[in-house]
């Protein structure tokens, strides 16, 4: 098991390659990384890099219309990791490949100088000769968001929805 940790304009990320190759995001925050924090590979094994159906997959727990745990998603492994210094600032790249399905996907994190945001994104490619069906792709997924902080969940953490109306759009509640 391999863990790689990022560190940048105040943001830390970390992900962790296990032995299969599979790829967790196991933290994304200004607050530090602490591992006591998580579970087991029981829990780890949820820590998606990304969530993703290809037409013809299923899913390895059925979750209703939750798009978790997704088969083809479980089969990705680590290929490589980019680093490198793109026109607005640091870039990472981590590219993971399986070889069952002839898909690549490049997870890109796109940093700003000095200032603490990234954008993400994923590009898919197809490996093999035959066109696939991509139904659904995360831009990002970080599972684990309330394991941080002092409160229980109910104190510390809030959702708020934008509401768009027939004469009324981002109307927040």
């Amino acid at each position: 098991m391999e863990i790689k940790r990022i560190t940048e304009n105040g943001l830390n990320i970390v992900f962790q390659i296990a032995d299969d190759g599979d790829v967790r995001l196991l933290h994304f925050s200004a607050i530090p990384f602490d591992e006591k924090l998580l579970g087991g590979e029981d829990v780890l094994r949820f820590y998606r890099l990304y969530e993703f159906q290809v037409t013809g997959c299923g899913r390895q727990e059925n979750h209703g219309l939750r798009y978790m745990q997704n088969c083809p998603g479980i089969s990705m492994k680590f290929r490589e990791l980019r680093d490198t210094s793109a026109g607005p600032g640091r870039r990472l790249e981590l590219v993971t490949v399986s070889t069952e399905l002839g898909l690549e996907i490049n997870s890109v994190f796109q940093f700003y100088q000095g200032q603490p945001l990234v954008r993400c994104w994923q590009e898919v490619r197809n490996l093999g000769d035959e066109s696939q069906g991509l139904e659904y792709l995360s831009s990002f997924s970080l599972t684990g968001i309330s394991k941080e902080g002092l409160l229980d969940d109910e104190d510390k953490m809030r959702l708020y929805i934008p509401h768009n109306g027939w004469q009324e759009e981002l109307q927040w509640k």
